[in-house]
């Protein structure tokens, strides 16, 4: 039996920046089970790092 494909993750900043989710989904982008990721409160990001 497959993978079912992950075609959105939503995710928070905080949880964006982790390590654990960069690896997961770099395995999700590799095994092409990921479409896009959308982070909420993206604006959080923006306030925190005026060069983004």
């Amino acid at each position: 039996m497959g993978a079912i494909p992950t075609t959105i993750l939503f995710i928070t900043p905080k949880s964006a920046t982790t390590k654990q989710f960069r690896e997961y989904a770099m395995r999700l982008n590799m095994r092409q089970l990921l479409d896009r990721i959308v982070v909420d409160e993206c604006h959080v990001i923006l306030d925190a790092n005026q060069d983004f």
